[in-house]
């Protein structure tokens, strides 16, 4: 059975994705630290990852998203709560529909995260690429 903290940080994350997936991006940001780290260790290359800052990330997150779907879905699937109260694993996945040409756009992700005092200091997210490279070529 999770602790309190547990609870917290999952609820930190699930209303985090909520409102990515809504479009509320200023909501989506006030769930992160100032000094938030970002990470995608399979970006494309040349990529600046890590993103530091909550104005970085968030800016990341809206050009992606906002520029790139009509509309942009996750869904968290399970989640691993780490033994230090701060740490956790979650399993998620997207569905979006390009602007561009209208077709589909799904994925499916880890991510590392921390949380302290209820904001997201931490986000290291693994996806498949060739999800990515399927969707853009």
């Amino acid at each position: 059975m999770g602790s309190h903290a547990d609870d917290q940080n999952t609820d930190v994350i699930r209303r985090m994705f909520a409102s990515l997936s809504a479009g509320d991006y200023d909501e989506m940001a006030a769930r992160f630290a100032e000094d938030i780290e970002f990470d995608l260790p399979y970006a494309r290359q040349g990529s600046l990852a890590p993103f530091v800052g909550r104005g970085p990330v968030k800016d990341l997150l809206t050009g992606v998203f906002d520029g790139s779907f009509d509309r942009f879905a996750i869904e968290v699937d399970t989640t691993y709560p780490g033994a230090d109260g701060e740490t956790i694993v979650v399993e998620y996945r997207s569905n979006g529909t390009y602007k561009h040409d209208g077709s589909t756009y799904a994925n499916r992700y880890v991510g590392i995260f921390r949380v302290r005092a209820g904001a997201i200091v931490f986000w290291r997210e693994y996806h498949n690429p060739e999800a990515v490279t399927s969707a853009i070529s």
